[in-house]
């Protein structure tokens, strides 16, 4: 059979953090999962570097999904975004101290974009494995929405095929402090749920391939 090719991208560290487990737990991912080939990069957390790098390697190799990740601390779960938002407004700087307020991601471009993952599936999956997991409707206004919204933006415009979307995922336990209301999840956890998120698009993709099958 032949292989469906999966882009599973995660942050560097930022904000003075020494880790990020969104690309902890990508890196720790199989090249390999039943039938999909997986590519794992790290993005940087600078607004005008991140999406570049994803679109050059886009380009080079054309997935046929585009999984991104990054860390949300303050949210106790995995949490797969519905949406991201033309808006930049960062509470802190990126890793090269830009700090943007109130701009728009892409100037006179629509307000919002969907994912086009089956996101409840997804969520579905995942607690169906045991992990806390839920769908969002807000991927902040931070470098993970630019990308994500730069990303769907490029599949509207470019009229792909590729499935692309955003999962967040929680803090590890050591970067929570005493005080957290929330304990924080495991890398093997967090490995897990990208696991079952990636299977959880397995019917979607075959089916588009069996779609662009038919139509040669």
């Amino acid at each position: 059979m032949k292989k469906i090719k999966a882009l599973v991208c995660g942050f560097e560290p930022f904000d003075q953090g020494h880790i990020n487990p969104s690309w902890l737990a990508v890196n720790a991912l199989p090249d390999e999962l039943e039938v999909l080939e997986i590519k794992k990069i790290q993005l940087p957390v600078v607004f005008s570097k991140a999406f570049y790098d994803l679109e050059k390697t886009i380009e080079t190799w054309w997935p046929d999904l585009v999984l991104c990740t990054g860390l949300a601390k303050d949210r106790p779960q995995i949490t797969i975004e519905r949406v991201a938002i033309n808006l930049c407004d960062a509470r802190i700087p990126d890793n090269q101290g830009f700090q943007p307020s109130d701009q728009p991601v892409i100037a006179g471009a629509p307000d919002a974009y969907f994912s086009n993952l089956p996101v409840k599936d997804i969520a579905m999956k995942i607690s169906e494995s045991g992990i806390k997991a839920s769908i969002s409707n807000t991927a902040g206004t931070f470098v993970c929405n630019y990308v994500m919204y730069k990303l769907m933006h490029w599949i509207v415009t470019k009229k792909s095929p590729i499935l692309g979307g955003f999962i967040h995922v929680p803090a590890l336990p050591e970067m929570l402090e005493h005080s957290s209301s929330f304990s924080g999840m495991s890398l093997d956890l967090i490995v897990m749920s990208l696991k079952q998120a990636l299977l959880a698009c397995l019917p979607s993709l075959e089916k588009r391939t069996c779609s662009d099958s038919l139509q040669l």
